[in-house]
């Protein structure tokens, strides 16, 4: 977990804030700075990159989404909630 999410959580568990509302907000939030961070960093549009290029950024994303969700479903289940 990252150390922004900690303190996130921390927060929001003094104002007894539901663990569904913090993962659904850092979620959305892990994934928007995923897309900012490949439209940042994108040299051509996207047309213009080979195959290869775009794989790359395809799995960036796909490994991205992956963890910020995998985040979101163990912050849900550290309340005792089923996932």
């Amino acid at each position: 977990m990252k150390p922004e999410h900690k303190s996130i959580i921390e927060r929001a568990k003094l104002a007894d804030v539901p663990a569904s509302h913090i993962a659904h907000e850092l979620l959305v939030h892990d994934l928007v700075n995923m897309v900012l961070f490949e439209l940042k960093n994108l040299h051509s549009p996207w047309s213009k990159l080979n195959e290869g290029c775009q794989q790359e950024v395809i799995d960036r994303a796909t490994e991205s989404a992956t963890e910020a969700a995998h985040n979101a479903i163990a912050i849900i289940s550290s309340r005792n909630v089923s996932t």
